[in-house]
């Protein structure tokens, strides 16, 4: 998704275009445990959208805070009007991971405990992912984890695309502008861990969703990946 596009589509769309994403906890269980300690965990969320994924797991979790960035200033604006959003626990910015540097928030503590990318990578031109990984995963403190959900490969919306939406081999721009591609597990596996991470899960999700008023079925592919930044890696949390 391009800025200029990501700003129009939530204009547009406001809060209502994305439903709260409440099964985070139950896939990327880490992000529900409370340390014994009354330490902090932080989790910056790269392309956060309105919060609909990161903020309702401030309700599960007291010990976690989040930063949150998002590179359409209206998302952010609007992130900043849900009713979870507590400025003591939630920091969002306006952050072009392509570009940007990283807010001093995710620095303030050494670095994040945890990244989540949430249908956000396929959003970047092929060309600029690895770069822009390689930044958040600078930002996480050893031993902490990344977690990545995103469009797999011949996923039903990939089938469906007008060969004039194809920009470039798995990679499509939508009718409203923003843009998608669509990973194996192979290329996920690439790009993590030549960042320098290590894989704990990699696979596909496939879900098969019927409409039976409509008799339309619809065949879904995600990725799905857990990573983690070995314990013994050097510490690399500074702009």
């Amino acid at each position: 998704m391009q800025p200029r596009a990501g700003d129009k589509f939530y204009k547009r769309n406001s809060t209502n275009f994305y439903k709260d994403q409440h099964y985070l906890h139950l896939v990327f269980e880490d992000l529900t445990v409370v340390p014994q300690t009354e330490e902090k965990r932080t989790l910056l969320e790269v392309g956060s959208g309105v919060g609909n994924a990161a903020l309702p797991l401030l309700e599960i979790n007291p010990a976690l805070n989040i930063v949150a960035i998002d590179f359409a200033d209206s998302a952010i604006d609007l992130l900043k009007t849900q009713p979870l959003y507590d400025m003591a626990r939630v920091s969002a910015s306006v952050c072009d991971i392509t570009k940007d540097a990283l807010p001093d928030a995710v620095f303030a503590n050494g670095g994040v405990d945890f990244a989540l990318l949430l249908f956000s990578l396929s959003a970047l031109h092929p060309d600029k992912m690895k770069a822009a990984v390689k930044k958040v995963v600078a930002a996480i403190k050893p031993g902490g984890k990344l977690f990545f959900r995103d469009y797999g490969r011949y996923d039903q919306a990939q089938l469906r695309f007008r060969s004039g939406c194809k920009l470039q081999e798995n990679f499509y721009v939508r009718q409203d502008n923003t843009r998608a591609y669509y990973f194996t597990t192979e290329e996920i596996a690439d790009i993590f861990t030549e960042a320098g991470l290590v894989p704990v899960e990699n696979e596909y999700i496939r879900r098969q969703y019927a409409n039976r008023l409509q008799n339309v079925v619809r065949f879904r592919v995600w990725v799905h990946a857990i990573f983690e930044k070995p314990p013994t890696a050097t510490d690399t949390t500074q702009k």
